[in-house]
Order: C-alpha cells, then structure tokens, then sequence
C-alpha cells in the first residue's frame, strides 16, 4: 500500500501534466496571497517598529499613542515607565 505522501505527490504530478496553466494559477495566487499578507501583518509591524526606534529620547508625548505602540517604545528602550507614569 502506498504511503499518503506518496499519494499526494502522485497527484501534484497528474494534476500538473493535465491542467499545467492551474500550476501557474495557483503560484500567482499563492504570491498575491504573501502579498496581502505582508500588507495587512508585516507593514504595520514595521512601521511600528520604526516609529518606536525614531522616537525622540526627551520627553515624549504619549497621549496619541496606543498601548501597544507605548509597549514597543518601552521594549526598544526608548522610554522608561516614568514616562508615562
């Protein structure tokens, strides 16, 4: 009896020699996929990141910030918890 691994590659291989434009599909929905993924998860992040490194050492307004944003900025050093005491 073939293993299911086996069983799956089988069908990678009859799949892609029958239909070999849905490969091609798959591969640009797989990218477009990243892509919004990357937008929607990593750019934020990123971005955060940033602010929290660029943010100035001397007395930083806090009150625009969100939690999350002010939890950054204290992991990167940037503020003490008297800051925003």
């Amino acid at each position: 009896m073939k293993s299911y691994r086996n069983l799956l590659a089988e069908l990678k291989l009859v799949r892609r020699s029958k239909y070999p434009y849905l490969a091609d599909f798959f591969k640009q929905l797989r990218i477009n996929e990243i892509k919004s993924e990357f937008v929607v998860e990593v750019k934020p992040l990123l971005v955060r990141l940033n602010k929290s490194l660029s943010y100035p050492k001397s007395k930083p307004n806090l009150d625009n910030l969100s939690l999350q944003e002010i939890y950054e900025l204290k992991r990167a050093g940037k503020i003490s918890y008297s800051d925003y005491l």
